[in-house]
């Protein structure tokens, strides 16, 4: 978790709503056909464009301006494609993603220490990532199934504002957050523990702690190979650690030794109940979260993703997906509404605004799968 946690300060750039232009398509591996799942589609060096849903599906709107430019599809796992908005003559366009076979690098005469690579992200992290206030719009949203059966569902827009990378005393209370939009959603038990939006909002976009070289002694590394990622060749790095954690994965940019991505995942296939001294105990999560370099050289977050899956003592199955979309930033200090401000414990399910259908209509989220859209209609009456 704290290794999860490194670097999620970090936020991406992007042009406002000026979109006049809407595509769509679907995301496909390779081979067998099926959906990629948070594949990115956006045009270089840019952050307008989206992410795919569970089934693959994607659609977006963009300005007249950017037509004739390209648009990257990417994929941790993937080999990265390029399509230009020509090629959506015939909506939806398919598209098929090949799988990234990571090779090991070819004979060297010095061999490659993996940790002598994350020893220099560690020490280049002041000039790859941005520093100055930032003013971020994210997209979030939450959902949690018991049993599946769907419990809770929210999605919101909201601005905030922080401080960009300092040091390792980041504190939490020093962002500002501000509730712009929320959809329709539900909430059928409202005691479920977990189910303050806004401390997990919080807790997704600031670091606890810093990984600096002293924490690197405690963990083991391993080189993977080399890969592309958003047409950067990155080194794949897998850390472990003695306690009963999860394997992480970093990918670091082999040029400037930027981390451009984070994943960590843990699967127990022994579903048996804990004690009941135990309230629950983890089935299997995933921790993820990736970058994207804009031209002023820096890298910004671009797409946080947390799912977990618990068994309580009863036998209870717990699913919780969240997940968040940085969709633009400002540099320095804006004008904010205060009226919208709102406390880190406030739930954000019972927070009052007013729903603005024709905002969402041209707002690049993910699009709704086919079960969310069930779950809203079935629960909402």
């Amino acid at each position: 978790m704290k290794l999860f946690s490194l670097l999620v300060l970090f936020l991406f750039t992007a042009n406002g709503f000026a979109q006049t232009q809407s595509i769509k398509g679907q995301v496909l591996q390779l081979g067998d056909s099926s959906p990629v799942y948070n594949a990115h589609i956006y045009f270089e060096k840019s952050a307008i464009g989206t992410t795919t849903n569970e089934e693959g599906f994607f659609a977006f709107y963009f300005p007249e301006d950017k037509k004739d430019s390209h648009i990257q599809i990417s994929c941790i796992g993937y080999k990265p494609h390029t399509v230009s908005p020509s090629d959506f003559v015939n909506e939806p366009l398919l598209i098929f993603l090949e799988e990234d076979q990571v090779l090991l690098s070819e004979v060297v005469v010095t061999p490659i220490d993996p940790k002598n690579i994350l020893e220099k992200a560690i020490d280049n992290i002041r000039q790859n990532y941005p520093k100055e206030k930032i003013i971020k719009t994210v997209y979030y949203k939450e959902s949690f199934k018991q049993n599946g059966k769907p419990i809770r569902f929210l999605e919101v827009v909201a601005t905030i504002i922080s401080d960009g990378f300092s040091d390792s005393r980041q504190n939490p209370d020093k962002y500002d957050l501000f509730v712009d939009q929320k959809r329709p959603g539900f909430n059928y038990d409202s005691t479920f523990e977990g189910g303050n939006g806004i401390g997990v909002l919080h807790w997704l976009l600031w670091t606890e702690k810093y990984l600096n070289k002293g924490k690197v002694r405690k963990y083991t590394f391993s080189y993977e190979g080399k890969s592309y990622f958003k047409d950067h060749e990155v080194y794949k790095i897998k850390i472990t650690t003695d306690e009963n954690q999860p394997d992480t994965f970093m990918y670091i940019a082999t040029d400037k030794f930027a981390i451009v991505a984070i994943s960590q995942s843990f699967i127990n296939a022994n579903r048996k109940a804990p004690d009941e001294k135990q309230q629950f105990r983890f089935l299997a999560f995933n921790l993820y979260v990736d970058f994207l370099q804009l031209d002023d050289g820096c890298w910004y977050i671009h797409t946080i993703d947390d799912f977990r899956e618990s068994i309580s003592h009863d036998g209870t199955i717990t699913k919780t997906e969240r997940s968040i979309r940085v969709t633009s930033i400002e540099k320095g200090l804006v004008d904010i509404n205060e009226k919208n401000k709102i406390l880190r414990e406030t739930d954000l399910y019972k927070y009052p605004i007013k729903y603005d259908p024709e905002f969402w209509n041209h707002y690049n989220a993910p699009p709704e799968t086919k079960e969310e859209i069930k779950a809203k209609s079935d629960l909402i009456k």
